[in-house]
């Protein structure tokens, strides 16, 4: 499905629900919403399937945005805005033959942007979450679930009222999960980093290069898995200014990396781009005070006056004529 619009109306009322198991759904450039109580925008009953999302906006005003209702599927996000009170959900079982998303695989990518909206309700959510309530009568979460994230952005709003639940950013209440976190921004309020009944074993976490919301972010209490203590958060970003990669573009290298110019005096800079065969970039330069040094677009850098900056050059991918 490609350059569709669609939004749901109606309590209960899925913008899209996926019937089928063994297949797979495609989405590109859609726009899909649902405005209603207990609506989600994608909803996939079935299980065995490959749901790849690219493009998209996807959103739920009161509830969740992509709902996974069965076992063993596979859900890849793909330069893709999803919003929702929980942006991705996975069900748990109960005693009326509903069925836990277990086995379930999510991949979050190329500069994806999930977001968890107003949890009003007085319970704990998560914007990646798998389900468990067993007041409401949930008998088991979904065990073995693998989640990636990598040069994206997951983050939560908190709701504004005296009674809300905390919006955690993953949430998983199943067993032997899996969690690799890479080069992305997590983003969060009053709720965790990261909340798990357990991981698989020491080696199914992986945090690195992340920005955490602040220069100095504070863990403690903040990442809560019931099988390890203390997990490593690996290296991380101290401001919001990351590295976030197209697939398309692997390095960018410059021929020097430090100038020392006299006033007037000017030298080029000469770059080298690693990406991919057929890739569609652009270059850019940019001095951090111009006072001081001025670069153009082809690299050729003046010295203004005494003093010091820093060139930035950057390779962004040309990706449907606008720059990410």
């Amino acid at each position: 499905m490609e350059n569709c619009e669609i939004r749901s109306i109606g309590d209960g009322s899925h913008g899209i629900t996926f019937e089928a198991d063994h297949s797979a759904l495609n989405l590109n450039k859609c726009s899909i919403s649902a405005d209603d109580t207990f609506s989600c925008a994608v909803a996939v009953m079935k299980g065995y399937n490959d749901v790849n999302i690219k493009n998209c906006d996807i959103s739920s005003k009161k509830y969740h945005a992509v709902s996974l209702f069965d076992t063993n599927n596979t859900l890849t996000l793909d330069k893709s805005n999803i919003k929702g009170y929980g942006a991705v959900v996975l069900s748990a079982s109960d005693g009326s033959g509903k069925i836990a998303a277990k086995n379930t695989v999510i991949n979050v990518k190329n500069g994806s942007v999930l977001t968890g909206i107003k949890n009003a309700d007085g319970k704990d959510f998560g914007v990646i979450c798998s389900k468990f309530d067993k007041d409401g009568g949930d008998t088991a979460a979904a065990d073995n679930v693998k989640i990636t994230v990598s040069d994206s952005t997951v983050k939560a709003v908190d709701a504004n009222a005296p009674d809300a639940g905390k919006e955690h950013l993953i949430m998983l209440n199943g067993k032997n999960n899996e969690i690799y976190i890479l080069n992305s921004s997590l983003l969060t309020g009053e709720g965790d980093y990261i909340k798990a009944g357990s991981i698989k074993d020491p080696d199914s976490i992986k945090l690195s290069d992340n920005y955490w919301g602040s220069g100095n972010p504070d863990f403690a209490g903040k990442i809560e898995i019931a099988n390890l203590q203390n997990p490593d958060v690996g290296g991380y970003y101290v401001d919001e200014n990351l590295n976030i990669k197209s697939t398309d573009i692997n390095s960018i290298k410059l021929n020097k990396n430090k100038l020392t110019l006299k006033e007037g005096g000017s030298e080029k800079l000469e770059y080298t781009v690693d990406a991919n065969q057929g890739a569609d970039y652009s270059v850019s330069f940019e001095s951090s005070d111009e006072n001081i040094v001025g670069v153009d677009s082809d690299g050729n850098v003046l010295g203004l006056k005494e003093g010091t900056a820093k060139v930035t050059v950057c390779a962004l991918s040309n990706i449907d004529n606008d720059s990410k």
